[in-house]
This record gives C-alpha cells, structure tokens and sequence, in this order.
C-alpha cells in the first residue's frame, strides 16, 4: 500500500521520523525519516567586494572586468560528516576575461551570485551573467558593468523560490533600463538634474520611453545563466551566447540577435556567407537603447558531467564550437578550463575582448521542495 501511494525513503539523519506520502507529511512513523541538512554548506573563495577602477570610471563591487582575479565556487559537503547521503547540485565554475591584442580597455563584464548556504542553493541557486559593451558607442565598459550590477543585486533582493522563469527576464529588463538612466545620468539629463554619484540600480526611477536616445548612447549585449536544483534557465539579448557541452558534444543553447544571422534564418543568405560576413556583428537587439527589450528565455535539464559555457563574441568568433568543446571537455579545474579557452581566443584572434564563464556539473538529481525544504525525489 506504501508503494503505491508514493513512498519518499529518505536515510535516517538526526532521528527525525515522518511518512512522506504523496507529497504530504503524515503522523510519524517508525524507519521513514526526514532528511537533515546540518552537515551541507558552501565553500566560497572570493575577493572582497570593492569598487574597483578601470580607465578612470568605478565599477559596481559585484563585476569582475579583465584585470581583476576571478572567484572558483564550489558547493560540497563536510567531509568529517557521514548523515548526508548526496547533494542536490554540485558545480565549480571559473571565468576568465582578456581585453585582447588589439584594445587597450575592455568592455567586457562578469558576474556571479554563489549561494550562502543549501538551502538558499535549492530556493534560490546560481546566476552567472556575461555582458559584452557595444562596440562603437559611449561607455561600454559602463553598461555592461551596469547590467551585471543590476542583475546581480536583483537576483540577491529576489523572493526565495521565485520562478525563474518570469524572475530572469525581469532582471534583464531593470538591467536594461538602468543602462539607460546610467545614459541619462552621464549626459546630465537624471532625474535630479545634477548627475548624482553611482551607477543607476534597477530600484531607481525609470526613464521615459524616449529619452534612451537624448542621454549618452550606451549598450550591451547579456547572457545570463540561472541554476537551481537539477534546472537551468538561460535568457540572452544580443550575440553573446550559451553553449552545453556534455558527452564531449555541443550545443548552442542561445541564438544570436543579428542581422546576418535574421537573413539566415530567412534563407536569404547561407550559414557559411553569414560567417564571413563583414556585418556579422550588427545587433538587432540589446540592452539600453530604450527601456524594454525582448529577451529570449530557455529551460534546460542539468545532467552530470555537464559543461556550460558563457562568452562573448571575442571567444567564439574564431574558436570553433567543435574548439570550445575540446577545451572544456579536459579533465581541468574550471578556473583552468575558462583561462585557457580565453587564452586560445586571443592567440587566434585577439580583435576583440575575450571573457568566458566556465560551469562544470558534477553532481545534479532530481529535488522536490516541501515546506521550504529540499528533497531528493526517487529514481527508477
């Protein structure tokens, strides 16, 4: 009768006991115990959040531009603790940035929220965020460090267990309209008339729907990456992109908003003509030239042994897909598999700013939340 009404076995931890019957807690019995988290935290080697500065302009504690070192997280278990059978995600990650041979500045920026503790790693998760400046336009460096800072402190203020379906694309969008009051504010144009200090936050006062073009013309590209539990949602606005390498194959998660690549998709131009096309790089979306943008969101399942890669147009434009997969298929650390896929970029090329994030899954199962609480759902 218990294995038909949907029994959770979970191993015994601090003699707790409690029947998990389809999906409620019942009067407590005997050999069924509930799971004990006491022994799960997270180990976090990090910088101290400072503003730091970079050609004469301070940028938000929470980004990592090319010259700063970048953090390895890991979520693991106590080692001198025996009651925790298994992790609900376990990942490491590294990330790498370069300005190139060409540039003396780069205007590319990194961000990641790590969780503090399990339980916020099963309500909350990860984010990872890459934002890459447009090119040819004032401030690059500004805007993508503005995107990075509005999504990260978004992503911290969020409600626990918040979908991450509608909570990603929000973040993009203050994102975006912070860009453009950051824009405003640079021009003089702010709301308080007098340039106030720091860069504009997703809390702040929103600018009107035409005033993105009276400020400073500021832009960025976004790629962003949310994981939680045994999910992963990516939403992007422009041509950085996603990759998931897993079994030693790739596949691009994102698709580039692109002129070349919209005449692609009509059939007007073949894959090989877009690739060599001298306006490969002209974006048909991107945050901060108005307040709302179209961003496009996909759920993906995490599996172990998965690899996913977050970069900028400096990475993959002359690193072949087949390239970023060899790379971050090695048996490395992935603070090691992300500088040396930057590293590769720039020997090839090096036009172009360079910055990856770099995620490796070592362990993802099944979870189920009850009342606040992570479980491990069963498996056939």
């Amino acid at each position: 009768m218990l294995a038909k009404a949907g029994l959770l076995w979970l191993r015994p931890a601090r003699g707790i006991e409690f029947l998990f019957l389809r999906g409620k807690l019942s009067v407590p019995c005997r050999n069924v115990h509930i799971l004990w988290w006491g022994s799960f935290f997270s180990c976090v080697r990090n910088n101290n959040a400072v503003p730091q500065k970079q050609a004469g302009r301070e940028l938000p504690p929470c980004c990592f531009p090319a010259n700063l070192p970048s953090p390895v997280t890991k979520i693991c278990k106590n080692a001198n603790e025996d009651e925790l059978e298994s992790l609900m995600l376990e990942i490491q990650f590294g990330q790498a940035s370069d300005p190139g041979r060409a540039r003396s500045g780069n205007e590319d920026a990194m961000g990641v929220v790590a969780p503090a503790s399990a339980q916020e790693a099963a309500a909350r998760g990860w984010l990872f965020v890459v934002a890459d400046g447009v090119g040819g336009q004032d401030f690059g460096d500004v805007a993508s460090a503005c995107v990075v800072a509005a999504m990260t402190e978004g992503f911290r203020r969020a409600a626990a267990a918040a979908p991450l379906q509608s909570l990603l694309p929000n973040l993009i969008q203050q994102a975006s309209r912070a860009v453009v009051e950051e824009g405003l504010r640079l021009a003089g144009l702010g709301a308080s008339g007098s340039g106030a200090s720091g860069l504009g936050t997703a809390g702040s006062g929103m600018a009107g729907p035409g005033m993105a073009g009276q400020g400073r013309k500021m832009g960025s590209t976004v790629v962003a990456c949310a994981l939680r539990q045994d999910q992963m949602l990516v939403a992007h606005v422009g041509d950085s992109r996603c990759y998931q390498v897993r079994n030693g194959k790739v596949t691009l998660v994102t698709s580039d908003h692109t002129l070349v690549n919209e005449q692609r998709r009509m059939g007007l131009i073949s894959a090989a003509e877009a690739e060599g096309s001298a306006v490969r790089n002209v974006l048909t979306r991107s945050l901060g030239l108005a307040g709302q943008v179209e961003v496009e969101v996909t759920p993906l399942a995490l599996a172990q042994s998965d690899v996913l890669v977050l970069c900028t147009d400096g990475v993959y434009d002359r690193t072949g897909a087949a390239e970023i997969a060899r790379i971050v298929s090695q048996k490395k650390a992935a603070q090691a598999l992300a500088q040396e896929l930057v590293e590769h970029a720039v020997r090839v090329d090096g036009s172009d700013n360079a910055t990856a994030q770099v995620i490796v899954v070592h362990s993802a199962r099944p979870t189920a939340m009850y009342r606040g609480r992570p479980y491990r759902m069963p498996t056939t």
